[in-house]
């Protein structure tokens, strides 16, 4: 009888692998600064990153950066500024 133990530690190895490039390519949909210039041009205050927003833009956006920030009348918003690779600026949507 052969022990489990190989078997095991291969797909333990092949998990933390999956996980480390998942991570990495979900951090990569943002863009956090181009976010906040975005935001900045627009008139936004006391901007805050809060990282990869998945559902709240098209699926012809490439990056997808949510935030938090006070817009031009005071009041607190959030939502997430919308990015394409190529030909397109971005745009801001809010919750």
């Amino acid at each position: 009888m052969q022990s489990d133990k190989p078997i095991a530690a291969i797909f333990l190895a092949a998990l933390i692998v999956f996980s480390v490039s998942a991570i990495t390519t979900l951090a990569s949909c943002s863009a956090p600064d181009k976010s906040r210039e975005t935001l900045e041009a627009a008139g936004y205050k006391d901007i805050e990153i809060t990282g990869y927003r998945p559902l709240m833009c098209s699926e012809d956006d490439s990056l997808r950066t949510g935030f938090t920030a006070k817009g031009a009348n005071g009041a607190r918003v959030s939502g997430a500024v919308c990015c394409r690779y190529l030909f397109k600026g971005c745009t801001i949507r809010t919750d």
